[in-house]
Parts: structure tokens; C-alpha cells; sequence
């Protein structure tokens, strides 16, 4: 018994030290309070194997103004967003996985504001999405590589189709339709960079000028007819943009915890 004891009494020590330094010096476990089981088995030079139980009232507490479950790059968004931008001080990630780990590495990581309707709520929330997006990128020096390269569609039809889905999604807020038709007179085509999103154009570029599309993009079908270039599109690196989130939602006061909330 009295092995056990020195045992609980060790265990209760490291706890209280623990709980020292998350209070400010003061214990949040009473020692009278913990519960003490020993079965005769296996403990080293004793003879004896001990369970410590601890009554849920005795464990330390930890205080937090939010709790997220899970630090996938949603968690991890909502960590940043509350303790970067609104100012939360004591934002909690509990996660049982390494973060990012679970599907967020797994991402094609594009975006876009190319969509159909009915309705513009799919295009206003990009816009906005691409945005904070950008807004992240110019604070931070775009560590996570965000390009504006854009989405390319391509027809070998007549290309009206194509034609009626751009000029849907920029009534929906995707941005103006040019179209490039070979004429003198027409807009002039502003090519994608490989990097970077600044002095990029946003809507959405008709090309149905053949030897314009085989110029800009050689890798196309010869049959091709019709290419429309949607401008505020791309690509970013989802791991490097958690990780960032992740950095600047630490440095203002978000604590990562191992665990699994059951």
C-alpha cells in the first residue's frame, strides 16, 4: 500500500506542478480528493501494478473563450479568424492528427468564381472568399504561391454554349465577357502570368479567334474552336495557406491540443 501511495503521491505532484504553471501558482487539484485503486500484478522492485483514477472534478481545467474540433483548414480558418481578426485571446484547436492531415492535404487546390446559378450566392461567396484570399497573400508576402493562371474551357462546336454559361456567370458577379473575335477593333487579350495575382483581369475572356487560342494555348485540340478564359481563378498551396493561418492564429495566443473530443 505504501508503494501505491508514493506513487499517487509522485503522479499528484507532476499534475499539481502542471497546474502550477497553467494557474499562476495555484493547484486546481486537491489531494485529498484523488480516488486510489491497486491491483497486485507488476510494478517495478514491487510486485504490484497501480491504477491511478482521477476524479473528473480534480483534473485541471483549461478556459477558453472558443473550443474548435478539428484543425483541418476549416478549424484552422475559424482559429485565425477569431483570434487575428476579432481579437479572441484565448481560442482553443483540439485535434487527435497532426494539423491538416486528414483531407485538407488532400485538396486540388484551386478556386474560382465560375459558377452557375440559379442565383448569385456560389459567385458572391467566392468573390468574397478570393478577397480575404488575396488580402492574406499581400499582408503575409504569399507564402502559399496564390496565382490568378485562371480556369480554361474549350469547345469544337459552334461555342454558343460556352458563350450563354460565361455570360451567365458574369450577370451572377463573375465580371465582364470580352470578346476576342479576331477584329481590329476588339478588346485586347491580356495574358495569364505563371505567378502572382496583382495587374491580373477578372471576368471572363470569348476567344473564338482560332489563331489567337493556338498561340496562347498550343496544348489545345486543333479542332478547337472556342476557348473562354475565366480570369479570377487559380491555384494556391492549401498546406502552405493552413500553415500560415495556423502561425499568425498562434502568435495571437490559439493553443493546438492533441486530443480527441469524444
Amino acid at each position: 500500500a505504501s508503494v501505491v501511495q508514493r506513487t499517487a503521491d509522485f503522479i499528484f505532484n507532476v499534475y499539481s506542478s502542471r497546474c502550477s504553471r497553467l494557474h499562476a501558482g495555484k493547484p486546481a487539484l486537491a489531494k485529498s480528493s484523488l480516488p486510489v485503486i491497486a491491483w497486485r500484478s507488476f510494478l517495478p522492485n514491487t510486485g504490484y501494478r497501480c491504477s491511478i483514477i482521477f476524479h473528473p472534478a480534480t483534473v485541471a481545467v483549461m478556459r477558453a473563450d472558443a473550443v474548435i474540433c478539428g484543425a483541418g483548414i476549416a478549424g484552422i480558418a475559424a482559429a485565425y479568424h477569431l483570434s487575428v481578426r476579432h481579437g479572441l485571446k484565448r481560442v482553443t484547436l483540439i485535434d487527435e492528427r497532426p494539423p491538416l492531415s486528414l483531407t485538407s492535404d488532400k485538396s486540388t487546390e484551386c478556386y474560382r468564381n465560375w459558377w452557375p446559378g440559379p442565383g448569385d450566392a456560389m459567385v458572391a461567396l467566392a468573390n468574397r472568399s478570393i478577397d480575404l484570399l488575396e488580402e492574406l497573400a499581400r499582408e503575409t508576402g504569399n507564402p502559399f504561391h496564390m496565382n490568378r493562371r485562371g480556369y480554361l474551357f474549350a469547345s469544337a462546336g459552334d461555342g454558343q454554349s460556352l458563350a450563354d454559361v460565361a455570360i451567365e456567370a458574369s450577370s451572377l458577379g463573375a465580371g465582364p465577357v470580352r470578346f476576342h473575335d479576331g477584329s481590329t477593333n476588339g478588346p485586347d487579350y491580356i495574358p495569364h502570368k505563371a505567378d502572382g495575382f496583382a495587374d491580373q483581369p477578372d471576368g471572363i475572356d470569348m476567344i473564338r479567334d482560332r489563331d489567337l487560342s493556338r498561340r496562347r494555348f498550343p496544348y489545345l485540340s486543333p479542332d478547337t474552336s472556342t476557348v473562354a478564359h475565366a480570369r479570377r481563378c487559380g491555384w494556391l498551396s492549401a498546406q502552405q495557406l493552413g500553415m500560415t493561418l495556423l502561425d499568425q492564429a498562434r502568435q495571437n495566443g490559439t493553443q493546438l491540443l492533441n486530443g480527441k473530443v469524444t
